[in-house]
């Protein structure tokens, strides 16, 4: 009776650092994952901010156009 208990939670044990080897991975996963985004949405900021830059220069370009017209 003792032994089948010792068993038992040593199955238990062996499920559960199995469990946890899969969610450090996992872990580890979505942490190259947000950071690849990270890196993605600060690319596109830069791009936002670079077009806007060019549309002010547009627009201060029409102005200038418009005051000499």
């Amino acid at each position: 009776m003792e032994r089948d208990t010792i068993d038992g939670l040593e199955n238990r044990v062996d499920a559960l650092l199995t469990l946890c080897d899969s969610l450090g991975s996992k872990n580890r996963e979505l942490l190259l994952e947000v950071q690849a985004l990270r890196a993605k949405v600060a690319k596109m900021a830069s791009k936002q901010e670079q077009a806007r830059d060019r549309l002010n220069q547009i627009g201060e370009r029409i102005k200038a156009l418009e005051a000499n017209a």
